[in-house]
């Protein structure tokens, strides 16, 4: 029984990680006009987490993040924790602004309407400096706090990510 178990558990984790894979590659060929670059890591060292997890509600923050580039279009792949399990974000930055965020797989119970368009689009020319703050205030979805606040850190993070990249 413990082995049925086990065997299950996995074979749902390796499930969901070839959607939220497929939803990231169609999100990739949007972003891209079909012809999506190869990707690319981040590593950020020890000081620029500690300075970007001054900004976030959860400063909980990767070593690595992946990255598709190409011109001044970049794609971040983000995973931000929701209240109990990870929210995988794509964030396309044109221009050192945000012109499309994408909910790739949401495994929550609850605030499923952070994927709605109309709350998304609220991130369209989304930026964000830590010095300045945000270009602009986003809309709470009543009872999606968490999920909300992951998707808004997501912005930030991937703009900083962003920013870090253009420096090097």
């Amino acid at each position: 029984m413990v082995l049925w178990i086990l065997f299950n558990l996995m074979f749902s984790f390796g499930q969901d990680d070839v959607l939220a894979k497929a939803n990231l590659k169609a999100f990739l060929a949007e972003a891209f006009e079909g012809n999506p670059p190869i990707s690319d890591i981040l590593i950020l060292d020890p000081e620029m987490k500690t300075i970007m997890g001054r900004f976030l509600t959860d400063s909980r923050i990767d070593d690595i993040y992946t990255y598709w580039t190409q011109d001044k279009r970049t794609v971040w792949f983000i995973n931000r924790m929701g209240k109990e399990k990870p929210i995988s974000i794509g964030i396309l930055i044109d221009n050192e602004t945000i012109s499309r965020i994408q909910i790739l797989r949401y495994r929550e119970e609850r605030g499923w309407e952070i994927k709605l368009p109309h709350f998304l689009d609220q991130f369209n020319g989304f930026q964000f400096h830590p010095s300045l703050g945000a270009s602009r205030t986003i809309d709470s979805i009543s009872g999606a706090t968490i999920s909300v606040d992951a998707v808004t850190d997501s912005a930030k993070l991937a703009l900083q990510l962003e920013s870090q990249l253009r420096a090097q």
